[in-house]
C-alpha cells in the first residue's frame, strides 16, 4: 500500500521551470527575469572576506533589517526577511489560508504561488484581467467575496502597473480581506504601496533581491506588514533559513544604490530600443519591469528559432488571452540586439 499523501498535494502538477540545467554556458537565458547584470562589486568584496562558515546565521537578521528599514522607510518590526520572496509567500499563505479560505488572484499572474494556494484550499478563484495586452483592466468587484487576494504589481507577465491609489482603495473598502501584493519588480517601477502597511493591517507586501539587485543565486527576499499581522507569520518562520552570506550580500547591495540605478537605467534604455525596433508584426506590451511581453504571429516558431540560436525566452501562451505570447527578459542593449536579429531575420 502506498504511503498516504495529502490529497491537495497528490493532485498538484509539478512546477515547470524549463530545462536550463543541461545547457552549455554559451546560452543566453532571458526566461526567468533575473538581472542580466552582475551585482555591485561590494557584494564580491563581502564574499571574498567571509569566513564564518561553521556558525549559524543571525536568526534575527538585525543588520540586514536595519538596512532595509532605511531603504523602505519603515520601522524594523514591520519587516521580515526570507530565503527569497517565494518562501515569504509560502509562509504567508500557510498562515492565512486553510481549507475554508476563499482566495482570489487575477490572471495572468506569477504561477509559482498557485502551488502554495492550492495546497491549502480548494476555494481558489482566478479572474482574468480584461484586455491584458491593452487596457489591462481589473474587475475588483470579485474582491467582495474573497478572504485573501493576491496581486503582482507590476504584473508578471504583462509588466503593467496598478496605481497605488487603487490598492489603497481596495484595502480600505475590504478591511476584512487580506491583500498580498507581490512587488518583485518594484525597483524598475519605482512605485510602491509599502507605506500603507502602517495604517492597514490587511496588507502584506513582498519583495526580492533576485531581480534588480542581481542576487538570484543567493536567494534573499523580504516582506512588510504591520507587526500585528506579521506576529503569526513569525511563528512558523525558520530563523536559520536566511544564510549569513546572503544577509551580508543584501547589506552590500543596499549600500550601493547608485550602481543599482545605473544598471536599471541601462536596462530601460535597452527596453526602449527593443520596443522601438520590433517589427510591426509583433505586438509589445509597454512594461514597468525588466521584461517585455510580446504577442507573436506564431510563438512556437519564435521559441524554436530562439533555441536554435541558443537563446531561452519564456512561453506564456498557455494563459487565456495570451495566445502566441512570449516574455523576454531585458538586459543590455548588446544582448537585446541579438534577440532582435533572431526575431527579425
Amino acid at each position: 500500500m502506498p504511503i498516504k499523501v495529502r490529497k491537495s498535494i497528490s493532485n498538484l502538477q509539478t512546477y515547470n521551470v524549463g530545462g536550463r540545467s543541461d545547457l552549455s554556458s554559451d546560452w543566453e537565458c532571458f526566461d526567468w527575469n533575473e538581472s542580466e547584470f552582475p551585482p555591485t562589486n561590494k557584494v564580491f568584496e563581502v564574499m571574498k572576506s567571509f569566513y564564518r562558515y561553521e556558525r549559524y546565521p543571525d536568526i534575527t537578521a538585525k543588520q540586514l533589517k536595519n538596512k532595509l528599514s532605511e531603504y523602505v522607510s519603515l520601522p524594523v518590526d514591520f519587516i521580515e526577511v526570507y530565503n527569497g520572496s517565494d518562501d515569504a509567500l509560502k509562509d504567508i499563505i500557510t498562515v492565512f489560508v486553510d481549507k475554508d479560505t476563499k482566495v482570489l488572484s487575477y490572471q495572468p499572474s506569477y504561477t509559482q504561488v498557485n502551488t502554495f494556494i492550492t495546497t491549502n484550499t480548494e476555494h481558489y478563484e482566478k479572474i482574468n484581467i480584461q484586455d491584458p495586452l491593452g487596457e489591462h483592466h481589473y474587475d475588483f468587484d470579485y474582491c467582495k467575496s474573497a478572504d485573501v487576494v493576491y496581486l503582482v504589481n507590476p504584473n508578471n507577465p504583462t509588466g503593467k502597473l496598478l496605481p497605488v491609489k487603487e490598492i489603497e482603495k481596495l484595502v480600505k473598502q475590504y478591511p476584512n480581506t487580506l491583500f498580498i501584493v507581490d512587488e518583485a519588480y518594484y525597483e524598475f517601477a519605482k512605485q510602491s504601496c509599502t507605506h500603507l502597511v502602517v495604517s492597514h493591517k490587511n496588507l502584506i507586501v513582498t519583495r526580492t533581491f533576485s531581480k534588480a539587485f542581481g542576487l538570484a543565486s543567493v536567494r534573499l527576499g523580504y516582506c512588510m506588514a504591520h507587526p500585528d499581522t506579521l506576529s503569526d507569520v513569525r511563528k512558523i518562520r525558520n530563523g536559520k533559513a536566511v544564510n549569513a552570506l546572503g544577509q551580508l550580500c543584501g547589506i552590500a547591495a543596499l549600500n550601493d544604490l547608485d550602481y543599482l540605478q545605473s544598471r536599471i537605467d541601462e536596462m530601460n534604455d535597452a527596453k526602449k530600443f527593443f520596443i522601438d525596433n520590433l517589427p510591426n508584426y509583433y505586438q509589445a506590451v509597454n512594461s514597468d519591469a525588466n521584461f517585455v511581453l510580446v504577442k507573436t504571429p506564431d510563438s512556437k516558431k519564435v521559441l524554436e528559432k530562439m533555441r536554435e540560436n541558443k537563446i531561452l525566452i519564456r512561453d506564456r501562451s498557455a494563459f487565456e488571452n495570451l495566445e502566441n505570447c512570449v516574455r523576454i527578459t531585458i538586459g543590455s542593449k548588446k544582448q537585446i540586439i541579438r534577440v532582435l536579429d533572431v526575431m527579425t531575420n
